[in-house]
């Protein structure tokens, strides 16, 4: 072999070996980026487009997504109701967390649904209310004028569904049922094609909210003392829903509670230190959520209130027992300072019983209102 040939050779072995060794670098890179982009990945399976449930998801994500270290990441998906949500987080992969209403668990348990249901399920924290909207058309003003008549109450495992049956049946209202999503209820109504829709949803609704002018709907009074006994009072006025609740009227409605449910992972499974990390970062950056910059409904979430029949993830508990409630300071009466200092001053070895000090501290109270007028 000539030196050239040889030369050439070499220099092809060489530019074939550090050929060979570009996809191993760029594969190294691709799994880096692989496993920081999924190991803070929680799934959330919210609600359906429009819903008050998308908008906490989305204001979710806005806050606690961190593309700096990765600890967090919220992936965000629109969900089919709150029973399809149930069933979503106990078997569909890469779902940790779903918004549901708190009904769900009487609902699954009344029909047997799932078994074991209260062991696979757990909640983080209660979100906001969501009223049922009983919207028909105006010749109708009671809801027992709806036996007989055309109501859409949702698919079958939607929160609207499952709230609507229970209200229809302690009314003793046998209705034409009908399993439309909201919006094409809405769509119906308004041409006249069936007679009444439930649609559970917090208020304002988005889709309520944009009713066009001059339609013929009106929100009916819901007061059944049975539905009063398992959901909250709540109303709506013409602030709520201008283009359907008059200047000055309240109408009388019940919420349903929502809450934020996680699958019970153990502890020594490998979801659970993420989502562990996802509370953490929830609960810490809650105050931002709550600031008004987001949706209104976020002013009313506490983090620290009970949900009767449900139990709570132990990764939440957790923070909650090392950030206690810190009780309000009482606020500092300026009088009661200056009446202290006075007392220190001139009676600095005297000790006085409460009760002599609050005896004293009035009777310098009248003395003080006395000598100002």
């Amino acid at each position: 072999m000539s030196m050239i040939r040889f030369i050439c050779t070499l220099a092809s072995a060489s530019f074939l070996l550090a050929l060979s060794s570009l996809p191993t670098q760029a594969q190294t890179r691709n799994v880096d980026a692989l496993q920081k982009a999924n190991q803070g990945t929680v799934g959330l399976v919210s609600g359906q487009f429009g819903s008050t449930a998308l908008n906490f998801a989305s204001d979710m994500a806005e806050v606690l997504d961190d593309f700096e270290t990765f600890q967090t990441r919220l992936i965000v998906k629109l969900g089919k109701g709150t029973g399809q949500n149930v069933a979503d987080l106990l078997f569909l992969k890469g779902t940790d967390i779903a918004i549901v209403q708190t009904d769900v668990l009487d609902h699954i348990r009344r029909n047997k649904i799932y078994n074991n249901i209260d062991g696979l399920l757990r909640y983080v924290t209660k979100l906001h209310d969501k009223e049922i909207h009983l919207v028909t058309s105006d010749d109708i003003s009671d809801i027992s004028e709806l036996n007989g008549k055309v109501v859409n109450l949702g698919p079958q495992q939607s929160g609207s569904f499952i709230t609507g049956s229970l209200l229809l049946g302690l009314s003793g209202i046998e209705s034409d049922i009908r399993l439309d999503t909201a919006s094409v209820a809405l769509r119906k109504l308004l041409e006249g094609q069936i007679d009444a829709a439930v649609i559970v949803d917090g208020k304002p609704s988005a889709l309520l909210s944009n009713l066009p002018e001059g339609h013929s709907l009106h929100l009916l009074p819901i007061t059944n003392e049975f539905m009063a006994e398992k959901y909250r009072a709540a109303s709506f006025d013409s602030s709520d829903y201008p283009k359907l609740v008059d200047e000055g009227v309240s109408v009388p409605t019940l919420a349903v509670e929502t809450v934020l449910a996680i699958y019970n992972w153990r502890p020594d499974n490998k979801r659970y230190p993420t989502a562990a990390k996802f509370i953490d970062s929830f609960f810490d950056k809650l105050p931002q959520l709550q600031s008004g910059d987001f949706h209104p409904k976020w002013q009313s979430v506490d983090i620290y209130a009970d949900v009767d029949g449900w139990k709570r993830f132990s990764a939440a508990t957790a923070w909650l027992d090392k950030n206690p409630i810190k009780p309000d300071e009482p606020e500092v009466d300026p009088l009661r300072v200056q009446f202290e200092a006075f007392l220190q001053s001139t009676q600095p070895n005297t000790e006085w019983s409460p009760e002599q000090k609050d005896l004293l501290f009035n009777q310098f109270r009248d003395w003080q209102k006395q000598n100002s007028q």
